[in-house]
């Protein structure tokens, strides 16, 4: 696992809203390690991909990570639903997966990602994302 600390936070300085949609409770715990390092981030979490579309309309988060493996809804169909939603279809959705072939980040691509982190997680390029899409 990554160590993560003080040199690794980013200049987030407005308030924002994180919805991340996870079904594996350690990628979870990593990345609301790396979160709490900001505190000017809300994480909002979901481990069921059904549960997902409700959650954000209701919180209008900033930034939606999305894990491509879940049972009965994976990332890519909870995608389509977020993109045809019109209060949804705007914000930065970035796929969480353990599949990291150049098809694999090619798919997730076309479907519509913005971005595409492989698992494990490496600290560099979430807060990386973290910069790109907050800041």
């Amino acid at each position: 696992m990554n160590e993560i600390n003080e040199r690794d936070k980013i200049k987030i300085t407005v308030a924002k809203k994180i919805l991340c949609i996870e079904d594996n409770l350690a990628n979870l715990k990593l990345i609301e390690q790396i979160i709490a390092l900001h505190p000017h981030i809300q994480l909002y979490s979901l481990d069921k991909a059904e549960q997902g579309l409700e959650l954000a309309l209701e919180i209008r988060p900033d930034l939606i990570l999305l894990d491509i493996r879940m049972p009965k809804m994976d990332g890519y169909q909870l995608l389509s639903l977020f993109r045809e939603h019109r209060n949804l279809r705007e914000i930065p959705i970035v796929a969480l997966s353990a599949e990291a072939k150049p098809t694999d980040l090619l798919k997730g691509k076309q479907a519509g990602f913005n971005a595409y982190l492989t698992k494990p997680i490496k600290l560099n390029l979430f807060n990386d994302m973290l910069d790109s899409y907050l800041v």
